[in-house]
């Protein structure tokens, strides 16, 4: 395990995902890499904007659009807070929380698409380049809008549209309730959907369902709402090594607002297509959808669906959307009798028009679950065999069939490492309980109880043994006497192995060597020539690729960076003392060691005393080593980015000065980052334990 996180941090080796079924795949890092460069530098899906960052002038135009919207009464003033941060001046937060990370794209394997004989290494396999945009600029304002508007639209405007499943099942046994014949079915799926959906015909769908549902929405809204949705679907810009990159033509597939829109812009293009049609067949008996996946029923002949199915194909064709890769190829048209496959159902309507349903396993499914020897709680482990137990009951109806496929998925559980005992329990205690395809109703009421948030591990049982002593205390008070509980502790999981190996942010941003470097590299370092205009914060990077803790020993990996990374957390040390300052910064890391230089030289007594950071390093310039010239600063502190666009700026500094124990008296820290960090006695008992360890 070390050497495949040692060759993981060096870019040798690389994890990647398969695009269905969370299977992991290992590659060398060259091969991804080379996939990843031929899908972004292929001129007719995208274009390439250079090093220049693109975010700050498409979160002004954002900022200026939600300005306009509170003018216009579209917004009130706390929601503008509570989404952009955009305070009663008029000016953004300055609150990490309300700043934007950076875009990226990563590739997933797309490993079902080939058999089982082709799964074997140094077979090229096909690659889909997905574009995280969870902290885009535009992400907050796509939640909402998403959250408040789009999605409710979504589901009353797409009336084919099924959630997963369950409500496929409901859905076909409500068709053959009323049946006394056979049916056959078909299906089908697009081409490369959100590629051939541009941003135009997205538009024009979101138009027309608002003009067909939403009757009390006024046209001032309407026309900031559009502008809102077409601002973020031309900035789908996502970042990959040095180089931006923007989609050239359809829509992302990472962003908040992706399914919804599409969902809209599919159901209109098959209203225009089958639905509004004026040579609708009578033989199409229905049609229903999950996202671009498309089933349905038909009571005609094969040549009439083969006419029918090429007059849609057309009629998609002109909207630009296409059936397959081949429109010439047949849809897959299953004949009463033969089973129709749809999400992860298979079904048929046999000549008497009784249902047959069964459960479809992709030949690619290794059928491999957690093993039993891995040191998860054990609870786990019954939870995964009852769940998947119970999902073959739930979508096979016909009872010899579903022994027969109980029994196939006892072996998969044997092979894991599970006791038989306790699958064959498991399995029993499921065939016994009825067929139920209802939806169980959540209790989305908050808890009254206050809630210990702890990571899972060892401390956890007495954890929730102290707890439960507290919470008998805490109810013989009058004020929580009626309350069942007063604390309530909620686990959160820990690190799983998947988070330690996948890396996508890092491969993804920083195709170089860990560490801090200058961003101006030297050509010559014989001669010290540089490119361009010289930086004078490049001679401060420490350019290490590891990181130690001078109060503990411990040493950390780096990301890659440089001086002109943003979003960052940082790790100032001094070179006379090798003691460590943490700190954290929503601009350039350029920008912040001018904010630190700038107080050397104007210190006074009441800076001393003062509990801020704000002028710690030129305070222990002047204080231990009775240094306040600009020089000095710029020749005795070295600066090194520890983690780049984390999701908390606050939390990240946090943890990060706990790790290195940057806290006076070890550290140059005079404040507890985020408010919440260890006590200077903990921090004194832990880096003593930790030097007699190392001793």
């Amino acid at each position: 395990m070390s050497w495949i996180l040692n060759e993981v941090d060096k870019g040798e080796l690389q994890f990647v995902k398969a695009d269905k079924g969370g299977a992991l795949c290992v590659v060398d890092r060259s091969f991804m890499k080379e996939l990843e460069s031929v899908k972004l530098n292929d001129t007719s899906q995208f274009i390439c904007l250079g090093e220049d960052d693109p975010i700050p002038g498409v979160f002004d135009k954002l900022l200026d659009l939600w300005k306009s919207g509170e003018m216009e009464g579209h917004i009130d003033r706390n929601i503008c807070y509570n989404v952009m941060g955009i305070c009663d001046s008029g000016r953004p937060s300055t609150l990490s929380a309300f700043k934007p990370g950076i875009p990226f794209y990563y590739g997933l394997l797309k490993i079902h698409k080939l058999d089982v004989s082709d799964l074997k290494p140094g077979r090229e396999i096909p690659l889909r380049l997905v574009n995280d945009l969870s902290q885009s600029p535009t992400a907050r304002s796509d939640k909402y809008l998403n959250w408040k508007y789009l999605k409710p639209l979504q589901d009353e405007f797409c009336v084919d549209l099924v959630k997963d499943s369950t409500e496929t099942l409901k859905w076909l046994e409500g068709v053959a309730s009323s049946l006394d014949s056979g049916l056959s079915g078909f299906s089908w799926d697009f081409s490369s959907l959100y590629d051939n959906l541009t941003p135009d015909f997205v538009l024009e769908a979101l138009t027309f369902a608002i003009s067909e549902l939403r009757f009390d929405w006024s046209a001032s809204f309407i026309d900031w709402l559009l502008k809102l949705v077409d601002l973020s679907l031309k900035s789908c810009f996502g970042r990959h090594g040095n180089n931006w990159y923007l989609n050239k033509s359809g829509i992302a597939t990472g962003g908040s607002l992706s399914v919804s829109l599409a969902n809209i812009a599919v159901c209109y293009a098959l209203r225009c297509a089958v639905y509004d049609s004026e040579n609708v067949p009578d033989d199409l008996v229905a049609i229903k959808r999950f996202v671009d996946d498309v089933t349905g029923l038909w009571k005609g002949s094969e040549e009439d669906f083969a006419i029918w199915s090429n007059n849609v194909n057309s009629n998609l064709n002109r909207l630009g959307l296409s059936i397959k890769d081949n429109t010439l190829e047949p849809w897959d048209f299953h004949k009463p009798g033969d089973y129709t496959t749809f999400l992860d159902i298979k079904y048929t309507f046999i000549e008497s028009g009784e249902l047959l349903t069964d459960i479809n396993i992709k030949s690619t499914d290794a059928r491999v679950y957690l093993h039993y020897s891995s040191h998860h709680p054990r609870q786990t482990f019954p939870s995964i065999i009852y769940s998947q137990a119970l999902r073959y009951q739930r979508i096979i109806n016909d009872s010899i069939r579903l022994f027969r496929r109980l029994d196939e998925l006892k072996e998969c559980f044997l092979k894991s490492g599970y006791p038989h005992k306790l699958v064959v329990n498991i399995l029993d205690d499921v065939v016994r309980r009825p067929r139920n395809l209802d939806y169980k109703q959540k209790d989305n009421s908050r808890p009254n109880e206050i809630l210990w948030i702890q990571t899972y591990g060892p401390g956890t049982t007495p954890i929730r043994r102290l707890v439960k002593d507290a919470n008998v205390m805490l109810q013989k008070c009058s004020v929580w006497k009626n309350d069942k509980k007063v604390i309530g502790v909620v686990s959160r999981r820990p690190n799983n192995l998947g988070d330690m190996i996948l890396k996508r942010k890092r491969f993804a941003l920083n195709d170089k060597l860990p560490g801090t470097k200058r961003c101006r590299p030297l050509l010559d370092s014989s001669r010290a020539k540089r490119k361009g205009r010289p930086c004078s914060t490049c001679p401060m990077m420490s350019e290490t690729e590891k990181i130690r803790s001078s109060a503990t020993g411990i040493t950390f990996n780096l990301p890659g960076a440089n001086c002109k990374t943003r979003n960052i957390i940082y790790c100032a040390e001094c070179y006379l003392c090798n003691k460590q300052y943490i700190g954290k910064s929503s601009n350039k890391l350029q920008t912040r060691i001018v904010g630190h230089r700038s107080h050397v030289g104007y210190i006074d007594e009441d800076d001393i005393i003062n509990e801020s950071d704000e002028k710690t390093l030129a305070e222990h310039l002047l204080e231990a080593h009775n240094f306040e010239s600009v020089d000095h600063f710029n020749s005795n502190y070295s600066f090194t980015v520890l983690e780049v666009s984390p999701k908390n700026l606050d939390q990240s500094e946090q943890r990060w000065a706990n790790k290195l124990l940057t806290l006076r008296p070890f550290g140059l820290n005079k404040e507890k980052p985020g408010g919440v960090a260890c006590s200077t006695s903990s921090m004194c008992r832990r880096a003593l334990d930790l030097r007699i360890q190392l001793l």
